[in-house]
Parts: structure tokens; sequence; C-alpha cells
């Protein structure tokens, strides 16, 4: 499916999307490739469905069964560096090693936590367990985290590492032995590492060090002077000895490395795959958590190429007026292959309306749950929304010209699989010239295969036929009682009104009367008598 004339921004399919939060680098990549389904994907779309419904019936059972699962997820790291080194046979570092030690122990606590959800995962997103690379990078089954060079990685390393060792710890006792000597010629004290620092103002102890031959030049300042045990020909040769071993255990462990990489090269397909499945199970969550999240349905696949979506709601509306302790109207819409009209007063909801199918679509394009009772709509090829303020700065066109300019493009796709949907047609030219070209307009596009809604406010519109034609019911007849408050406030009478106004879409026919508020709204927010009066005559004749 296809997004026309920058609709997709227009939507906000971007925003919509980022309320899917995946945790791990491999969902992040899976989520960034998601794309809508279109004709001819049906099955796949099915498919899709029948894997999510699994993840939102466990998360119905239990609102946190995947909490756990989450925090694992979350020590994930990417390990696309690691993995391309490998898959060269490139050798690895200890970072590598420890990264895929760390990554085969999540995998087993992942499997363990998923295991105590009630939900049965289907075959290709079984994770399945690292065992060898367990064994490979912890053989002596620590079940640390941490890497290291084990000496039972290779017997000349051990070897190697126990004769470094025991050198290094017969130089420190020889390096004792002479310090404890000279401290006790010498009656001082030397640091650990064979150092002693004497001021300068000492002479007697300036003296006596100068003149110990064991001893040499250090360091000094200002004040003080420091002086070190000289390595001696017992030391030297133990220096040489140690510098080798190093040599040698370097090249091993090498060595050692080389061989753990070719071992796990073995395992790199069961390791590219464990991520693969790491990621599709983080986006099948957070999939689910939208779907609970915004109390949503499985969509249906209707079978006679229509739309009916029963108590939608726009969630980012929704989620507005929540925060202002208001309520939000569920709106139901029926949809077939031509117009549908949708009239009101301008603070009556039209344009939530008309958003609300694109966000509805969108949703199910994209394989979600939609927050509606029910819904029931075709996969389509396209998708194109007009609404706001489109002034083309760049090409110089008006308000007016710019949506005529993207509907010359859209018009001959409209005998396509596609949903068009126009708010205000025509807003941005005179009325009588709006009316006419409206009109015009949705009788070529009610004689196309595309479904086309559009809001107007063009009384003479309303009177076209075979146009399906929905008008938001507007205020109550309670809020008639509004007329009976003395010079009421502007806050109080606002209030009110968003109180009192309906939503919801109600069907009308040709020839019934249709409900008039811009008046009424307009005497309730204190315009002068006379003018409404005015305006109530000039509408009656």
């Amino acid at each position: 499916m296809q997004y026309l004339e920058n609709s997709e921004e227009k939507m906000n399919v971007t925003e919509l999307l980022s309320l899917i939060k995946v945790i791990t680098p491999y969902g992040k990549v899976l989520k960034k490739q998601l794309k809508p389904y279109s004709p001819g994907q049906e099955a796949v779309l099915e498919a899709s469905y029948s894997v999510l419904d699994l993840f939102v019936e466990a998360l119905k059972k239990d609102s946190k069964c995947f909490h756990k699962s989450r925090e694992i997820m979350k020590e994930v790291k990417p390990l696309y560096d690691t993995l391309d080194r490998l898959n060269h046979k490139n050798s690895l570092t200890d970072i590598d090693f420890f990264e895929l030690k760390h990554l085969g122990f999540c995998i087993l606590k992942l499997n363990q936590s998923l295991a105590q959800t009630p939900i049965i995962l289907p075959d290709h997103l079984h994770l399945k367990r690292l065992k060898r690379v367990e064994e490979i990078l912890d053989p002596e089954g620590t079940k640390l985290t941490s890497f290291y060079l084990y000496d039972s990685y290779s017997e000349a390393l051990k070897a190697y590492r126990d004769a470094h060792r025991y050198a290094e710890s017969e130089l420190r006792a020889y390096r004792k032995r002479q310090r404890e000597h000279l401290e006790a010629s010498l009656q001082v004290r030397f640091r650990p590492n064979g150092e002693l620092t004497v001021l300068k103002q000492d002479k007697a102890q300036m003296l006596l060090l100068e003149n110990e031959l064991a001893l040499t030049y250090s360091a000094e300042n200002y004040m003080s002077v420091t002086f070190k045990i000289k390595e001696d020909e017992q030391t030297d040769e133990a220096l040489i000895q140690i510098e080798a071993m190093k040599k040698a255990i370097e090249e091993e462990e090498k060595h050692v490395r080389e061989e753990l990489t070719h071992a796990l090269f073995r395992e790199f397909g069961d390791i590219d795959k464990s991520l693969q499945i790491i990621g599709e199970l983080d986006l099948w969550i957070a999939k689910a958590l939208l779907a609970t999240g915004i109390q949503g349905t499985r969509p249906e696949l209707s079978q006679d190429f229509s739309i009916d979506i029963e108590e939608g709601r726009h969630i980012k509306v929704e989620s507005l007026l929540r925060k202002e302790g208001r309520r939000y109207t569920p709106i139901s819409i029926q949809l077939r292959p031509g117009v549908t009209l949708i009239t009101g007063a301008n603070m009556g909801g039209k344009t939530v309306s008309l958003k609300l199918v694109g966000l509805l679509m969108t949703l199910m394009h994209y394989g979600l749950y939609v927050p509606a009772v029910s819904m029931k709509a075709p996969l389509l090829d396209f998708m194109y929304l007009s609404v706001g303020d489109m002034q083309s700065l760049d090409q110089g066109l008006s308000t007016f010209g710019s949506e005529i300019f993207e509907l010359s493009h859209i018009l001959p796709r409209a005998n396509g699989r596609g949903l068009i949907l126009i708010d205000e047609l025509a807003r941005g030219t005179n009325p009588e010239e709006g009316n006419a070209l409206s009109s015009a307009v949705l009788r070529y596009l009610n004689q196309q295969a595309a479904f086309t809604v559009v809001t107007t406010h063009f009384d003479g519109v309303k009177a076209e036929e075979n146009i399906k034609h929905y008008q938001v019911k507007g205020l109550s007849h309670e809020a008639l009682k509004l007329e009976q408050i003395s010079q009421p406030k502007l806050e109080t009478i606002m209030d009110i009104l968003n109180q009192r106004m309906d939503y919801r879409l109600i069907e009308v026919t040709p020839g019934q009367e249709i409900p008039r508020d811009a008046l009424f709204i307009a005497r309730l927010m204190g315009i002068n008598p006379d003018i409404i009066e005015d305006a109530h005559d000039k509408i009656n004749h």
C-alpha cells in the first residue's frame, strides 16, 4: 500500500509507529522494516494477526506476563560487528567472547521467563538454547557472565601461565629479601616498589644513600630526592625470563582465540537465528502491548469491498481529552466505493472523524489492532489525505492552488483500490465556485471504485443524490437550556458546549432536515442578536 502526496506525513504514520515500543537493537531494525500490506497479501496479513493474537491473549490473561522477559531483552547488545568478524573467521576479541557468552545466558534466562507466561509460541519463534556456545565460552561451568581465557583451553597456555606466575613469585621474593637487607643495613624503610624518598635538608641521610652502590637516583623535586634499588644481574635475568614467558602466553592466547573463533563459527547460524528471533519476539510483544494499551481489536478483511467501523476511537484525541477530564465519543461509519460525505458544525468533529478513518486503516495495513469495537475493511493500493493548511511556498501556490494541484494527481487513480480523504474540499476559494467545484468533483468521485470521504461546509453539496451522507449529530436538546443562562462567561459556555456536543455520526437521508448549530453557538458566544437574526433570515430566504 502506498501513501500519495505526502499523506504518510499528514497521517503522522511515523508518530503512530513510534507507539510500538521495541527495546532490543534487533527489534528496532525489524520495526524500521515494517511496510504496509497490499492487496494480494491478505493471507500473509491473516497469518500475522494469528501470531499477534497469541501475544494479546497472553496479556489479557496476565497483563505483566512479559515484564520479566522484556527486562532480560534489555541486556541484549548489538552484535553486528562481532558476527561480521565471526562470519569472516576473523579472530574474535575477549570482548566479543564476553558478549557471545552473555547472549547465551540471556537466551537461557529468556527461555525460562517465556516458559512461565501463558503463551504457546509458534515453532518459528522458539528460541533455541545456545548450549554449544555456553560450553565453548564457559568450559568450567561457572555460569559467570564474565569471560576469561581459561587455562583449560590449552595445556601449553596453562604451563606458560604457571611458569610465569612462579617466576614472578620468585622475583618478588628475591626483591623482598634484597629490600629487607638494605633496610637493615641502612636503617631506612623502602616502599614495596623499592623506592625511598628523602628530604634534601637531611644531609647525612642524603650522603648515606648517595654512596650506597645498590641504589640509584630515580627522581627529585625542589624539596626531596627519590632513590630506587638497582636491578642486579639476577633480577635482570628473571625479568628477561618473565618477558619471554609473557610473549609465549600472548602467542598461545592468540592461538586459543583462533581456535575458539573457529569453534564458534560452526554455531554462527544458530547465533544469528537466535538474534533474529529475539528481535521478532521483541516486536510481537511491543505490538501486543500497544494492542492492549489502546483497547484494540483485530480487524477483519471484508469480503464485499466495504469499510465498516463500529465505535472507532482516535487514540491521540482520546488521550488529549482524557488529560482534560473529558470523554471521547466513539465514531461508527460505513463506507462503500464512491463518496461518503460528512457535514456538521465547525466544532463538531468532522476532521477528527475523517482522520479516524485514515488512522484505523493505517493500523490495519500495518497488521496492528485497531481502537474500535469492530472493523471490517479490505487491503488497499493507496491512501491519500488532504487536510489543514496546504499552502506551498516552494511553488508559490495558494492553499486552494496547492489542494487542486494535489487533487489533479489523485483523480486519475480514483478508479483503483484506494482511500481518498479530503477535509473541506475547495475550502480556499469563494463559496459559489467552491460549491460548484465540490459538487462536480464529488459526482466524479462517486462514480469511481475508490473509497472517498469528504467533509464540507457547503450546503449545496448536501443535496447531491446517491452520495452517502453523515452528519455530526451536534448539540443535544439539553443544550437549549443554555439559552436561559443570563450572560454566562465564555469559558462556561465552551465547557458546557464541549460536554453537550454529540460527536457521533448519523446517516442523513435525502430531503431530511439537517441540524443547524452554527447560529445557535454564535448566539451563545455573545454575537450581537441583530447579526444572528439577519443571518437567520438569510438562510430562510
